[in-house]
């Protein structure tokens, strides 16, 4: 009997064009200058309001079977981390959007102003990257999932507290911490390569430890995320899931058929952490003892990517299968009836500079977290189990973290704020007080950007009021003149 568990991790811009008006008058003595182009001439912007635009090659690949992405280009980071939850901001501009064909791939061209050397590509599609920075080159931006490694990456060699080359799987990793590893790893967590600063080249590592999956049963794995990601945020924002934490007794896995087999398929990443996942297993009977449990690692870095996608960590469809150590000490694919597999995740644990899992993080298990760290649900279509964690957050005070006021042209001005904090989703409202008077520009909405235009001279308060959905309200006021 085979078991797959599938696994997923969840972590403004206003342009005001400045047309100037042109005078054109006539002289009676106009056929010679003698300054007449000594001054610079201004940019064709200044008078016409319009900028030069020209055609840039876009080339994406996300490699995933049955993928439609809608692909969004912005010549600014459309996305803000909120509460250690990657958001996207509110009233950013998309310079092109497209869809990608069946497969995530898109080949064409988009007309874009020349002066953006830099743009973001995003995409609200599970099953890849949410945003990734890309560099205008040779009239091309590109990106390419289907490349395991890649020599833009600055590949270098790093320095670990334990030693790959030694011992064979599992991999201790720290003794008091009982954690151990299904696989060695390279730089950025990636478990294609290690490399080897005597050659100067990658040592390839373990060898058919990831098996890369297309399809779930009889559906293409694009289809897949899309359902799940329509029944996790089915509105396509922020959606509190809290309902779905039902406890161990639901998110673990009771083996109750003698030689089980286990597969684990990542499929997401939507966390602002860099989250290291694996885990355990114990007797049924028994209960669980994270004394001297011992946790295996199976993904160090549960991320697409590091270095804006220039080396690959992991790809949706990723699967691996789990072992299970019995008394003689050696490993089987298959787990024995009666026992119980859990999951953790090190918060944050896995630490880039060093490459090493950080065990000082927090210890998120399936067992026992107060705040629910696992969730798990059964796909009525494929049969599959999708698990999904969620990022390690601590409860601070609901505060106001961003308020700007910035001013557009002539009266007119934005307002945009960011609160943190409190019981999450937020509400917004806008007023200011002028000369002893209040009015309201805008009521409570979940919009935290709006515009207005102050008619009259003279010192504004504007004030912005936030209220979380405990209906706790905090305010912060700027003062403006307006002339």
């Amino acid at each position: 009997m085979t078991q797959k568990r599938l696994f997923g991790i969840s972590g403004a811009i206003a342009t005001a064009a400045l047309i100037g008006e042109l005078l054109a008058g006539c002289m009676e003595k106009d056929l010679y200058d003698p300054n007449y182009g000594k001054e610079p001439l201004p940019d064709p912007s200044e008078y016409f309001g319009f900028e030069t635009r020209g055609d840039v090659k876009l080339s994406v690949n996300y490699d995933v079977p049955g993928l439609v992405a809608l692909l969004e280009v912005y010549d600014e980071d459309p996305m803000e981390v909120v509460d250690n939850v990657p958001v996207k901001k509110e009233g950013v501009e998309a310079l092109f959007k497209i869809f990608t064909d069946g497969n995530g791939k898109y080949e064409g061209k988009m007309n874009i102003p020349t002066s953006v050397e830099t743009v973001y590509l995003y995409t609200s599609s599970w099953g890849v990257p949410r945003c990734v920075k890309l560099d205008i080159k040779d009239g091309m931006a590109s990106f390419d999932m289907s490349k395991k490694d890649s020599s833009t990456a600055n590949t270098k060699a790093v320095t670990r507290s334990y030693d790959f080359s030694k011992g064979n799987v599992p991999y201790l990793i720290n003794s008091g911490a009982n954690l151990y590893s299904l696989c060695k790893w390279g730089e950025g967590g990636n478990l294609t390569y290690i490399y080897n600063s005597q050659t100067g080249k990658p040592d390839p590592i373990n060898n058919g430890y990831v098996t890369p999956q297309k399809q779930v049963g009889n559906e293409l794995i694009g289809n897949l995320v899309e359902r799940l990601n329509s029944f996790f945020k089915p509105s396509g924002g922020s959606v509190d899931n809290a309902y779905l934490y039902k406890g161990s007794e639901i998110t673990n896995i009771n083996v109750t058929q003698e030689g089980t087999t286990l597969d684990l398929v990542f499929l997401d990443r939507d966390a602002s952490f860099n989250n290291s996942f694996g885990y355990y297993y114990y007797k049924t009977s028994d209960g669980v003892s994270n004394s001297n449990m011992r946790k295996y690692i199976v993904f160090p870095n549960v991320a697409f990517s590091v270095y804006n996608g220039a080396l690959s960590i992991l790809k949706c469809g990723d699967k691996v299968r789990l072992l299970f150590w019995g008394e003689d000490g050696k490993p089987s694919e298959k787990f024995p009836k009666g026992y119980t597999v859990g999951w953790f995740i090190y918060a944050d644990g896995y630490h880039q500079n060093e490459n090493e899992i950080d065990i000082t993080k927090p210890l998120i298990t399936s067992n026992g977290y107060s705040n629910g760290g696992f969730v798990s649900v059964k796909d009525e279509k494929s049969g599959k189990i999708t698990t999904a964690s969620k990022d390690y957050k601590v409860t601070s005070a609901l505060s106001v973290k961003k308020f700007d006021v910035k001013r557009l042209k002539k009266l007119q001005y934005q307002l945009e704020s960011l609160a943190s904090g409190g019981a999450g989703t937020y509400k917004y409202q806008f007023s200011y007080t002028y000369k002893g008077k209040t009015k309201i520009i805008k009521k409570y909405s979940s919009k935290r950007i709006c515009k207005n235009a102050f008619t009259k001279a003279g010192v504004y308060k504007i004030t912005v009021s936030v209220k979380d959905k405990k209906g706790k309200v905090v305010k912060k006021t700027k003062t403006v003149k307006v002339k």
